[in-house]
């Protein structure tokens, strides 16, 4: 950890199992912005929640579906299929250009 206030922290790599941490004790929301979904990052989230977790908080999900992004092979298409099967409540909000790296929770 490099920096932190209040209840934000900056994490640096590595950073998996802080990450796991923060995700396994949402309660209500989380909120993830990163440009790609691999299989890696969807295992990760559905592994730190338990199903009935899973079936009670909202998963928002910002990244760029842009065709050209998804034809680079930098979205796996099957990783978020199964991220967004994973929780009842989840929302996909496609921004063009998303670059950041971002995990919010219970916020």
């Amino acid at each position: 950890m490099i920096s932190e206030h209040e209840n934000v922290a900056l994490v640096k790599s590595p950073w998996t199992e802080e990450l796991r941490t923060l995700i396994s004790l949402v309660e209500d929301s989380l909120l993830v912005a990163c440009p790609f979904v691999k299989h890696f990052a969807t295992n990760l989230i559905l592994s730190a929640l338990s199903q009935p977790v899973r079936s009670s908080i909202h998963m928002g999900l910002i990244t760029d579906l842009r065709p050209d992004s998804c034809l680079a092979s930098g979205m796996d298409l099957a990783a978020l299929s199964e991220l967004g099967k994973g929780f009842r409540r989840f929302e996909l909000i496609h921004l063009p250009s998303t670059h950041a790296k971002v995990y919010v929770a219970d916020c």
